[in-house]
């Protein structure tokens, strides 16, 4: 009898080491830090306007939460963004672009709204995405077309790992 209990006994620890008990199938964990001040803030739009990171290490996309508010004088607001993974010796530019709003266009590396027939009028609000994967700092550069001292820029930054 007690070489059967043990036998079941040394079963069962078998079964449960081999079959762990099985949950709900989870999909992957991102890991998202959203930068609690904004990297440019209620700048005027009268010159092109830029903000540079570098702890970007570990993270592979960065969103960019733009906030623009302007008084009809602003037809295009162009984002260009450049990045280095040799201290800033070598500077890159960005060419993955993902379509989140706006014109994207990945060919000259840069992100655009708006145009002579559709001018940014109004407070607007969008996102544009950017592939950081395997850079140390990224810098991007807002540069406006016919931009005034009553157009401002609020932006806001958040990384995310892939």
């Amino acid at each position: 009898m007690t070489k059967r209990l043990i036998t079941f006994m040394l079963f069962l620890v078998l079964v449960v080491l081999c079959f762990p008990a099985s949950g709900h199938a989870q999909g992957p964990t991102f890991n998202y830090r959203k930068v609690p001040t904004a990297v440019i803030n209620n700048q005027t739009l009268a010159a092109p306007r830029s903000f540079t990171r570098n702890d970007i290490q570990g993270y592979g996309l960065l969103v960019i939460y733009v906030d623009h508010s302007a008084h009809n004088t602003l037809t295009k607001l162009a984002m260009a963004c450049t990045a280095t993974n040799d201290g800033g010796t070598t500077d890159f530019e960005l060419q993955d672009c993902t379509l989140a709003a706006g014109d994207c266009d990945s060919a000259d590396a840069s992100w655009t709204k708006g145009s002579v027939l559709s001018p940014i009028a109004g407070v607007k609000k969008w996102p544009w995405r950017v592939d950081i994967t395997g850079f140390e700092e990224v810098t991007c550069t807002f540069t406006p077309t016919t931009g005034s001292a009553t157009d401002y820029l609020t932006v806001e930054i958040a990384m995310i790992t892939k």
